[in-house]
């Protein structure tokens, strides 16, 4: 059953209605304030989950606001950072088959990004904090270090050399960030 709640049915409507204690004080509250208020009579299933929805109108001026229970806006998503990451790395791959060329090499530094970013997620959740905070630092000094000594390499020397240079680099972050991984696995067992 569907209710139209006003000042002259509040009591007999929130006797029959089933819906949470929070929501029933909200239909309250706004019938007090000179709403109307249409809510159903008990809590509803959607894809599993049970809520309950209700509208309450200024009969005066005709403003209102649709609410649903707990103060969701109709949509639901639950995604974890690493599955966001996850996706984000698929998408660059994607685009650099599609792309190839001139693009591939931004999309390549991108998916390389974003595996460095789901390896420091994996290091946040499996070791404890002082250990995470040791290893996301060690690895955020070498990368800031070495980015600092190879920028004043490339002022002096060819470009062969600070190539090698970065790929060192990238090597080395490569075996932090192992070890790291390594040391929580450990802790784990």
């Amino acid at each position: 059953k569907i209710w139209t709640i006003t000042q002259g049915n509040l009591d007999q409507a929130l006797a029959s209605i089933e819906l949470s204690d929070e929501v029933e004080n909200d239909i309250r509250n706004s019938v007090y304030a000179g709403k109307e208020v249409t809510a159903h009579e008990r809590p509803v299933n959607f894809f599993g989950s049970q809520s309950s929805g209700y509208i309450v109108l200024d009969p005066y001026s005709g403003a209102g606001a649709y609410l649903i229970e707990g103060g969701e806006n109709g949509s639901s998503t639950q995604a974890s950072s690493g599955d966001v990451f996850s996706w984000l790395s698929t998408v660059a791959e994607e685009f650099i088959d599609l792309f190839g060329g001139a693009y591939s090499k931004a999309f390549v530094s991108i998916k390389g990004s974003i595996e460095r970013m789901l390896s420091y997620l994996y290091i946040l959740r499996s070791c404890d904090p002082l250990t995470a905070s040791a290893a996301i630092t060690s690895i955020s000094l070498l990368v800031s270090g070495l980015g600092a000594i190879f920028a004043l390499y490339a002022a002096i020397l060819p470009v062969l050399i600070v190539l090698i240079f970065a790929v060192i680099k990238s090597i080395m972050i490569a075996v932090f960030i192992e070890a790291w991984t390594g040391v929580c696995k450990r802790e784990d067992e």
